[in-house]
């Protein structure tokens, strides 16, 4: 006797709650996403196999742009607003609150310190079109030793990158491992692109 076929019924899904948990999740992923800020100089750094990756956090990052301008960047606002403060205090620039949260926000600065009162006071687009000149490292005046020494006493445990631009003399690399030398840092990375 043969065996009798199952009905087989064909299975419908409502999808809508499916789709409403998809959106709800990219529109969650866009709106707690951080852009990540415009850099003043843009570096092409060269590639290489490096045998440990840089940390993002807790890293004080020196950039070197291709004419030897030098900038500095912590990814902490908390840091930048301390590091900021110490050097308002020490050099007598007179920067108000807003002026210290303004300079903040920015995750990386290259200037003389009698600049940052007049880069304090532009708006943001204005700052975009700003030419930072870079921190002097020179042994005459050296204020990139002020902010990494300042930046050091935010967080003990930070350490150094160097950026650099692959066209980037190796005179602008020197003044800038002279500066962490004097100030008996001699563990630092050079942050490269990973070679394909």
């Amino acid at each position: 006797m043969a065996k009798k076929g199952i009905n087989k019924k064909s299975i419908s899904l409502d999808m809508t709650a499916m789709c409403d948990m998809a959106f709800l999740l990219l529109t969650f992923f866009i709106l707690t996403a951080k852009m990540k800020a415009a850099e003043p100089v843009q570096v092409e750094i060269p590639s290489s196999q490096p045998a440990e990756k840089v940390p993002e956090q807790g890293l004080i990052r020196i950039t070197l742009a291709p004419d030897g301008r030098i900038f500095f960047g912590l990814s902490e606002f908390a840091n930048r607003k301390e590091v900021l403060k110490q050097l308002n205090e020490s050099k007598k620039i007179g920067l108000s609150a807003d002026d210290l949260d303004a300079l903040a926000s920015e995750e990386t600065i290259g200037m003389p310190v009698e600049d940052l009162k007049e880069y304090a006071s532009l708006s943001p687009e204005e700052r975009g079109d700003f030419l930072q000149e870079g921190i002097p490292a020179d042994s005459a005046n050296n204020e990139l030793q002020y902010w990494i020494t300042y930046a050091k006493s935010t967080n003990p445990n930070y350490k150094f990158g160097i950026k650099a631009d692959q066209k980037t003399d190796y005179e602008h690399y020197n003044k800038v491992i002279r500066s962490l030398q004097e100030l008996r840092y001699n563990k630092f990375s050079l942050i490269t692109s990973l070679e394909q």
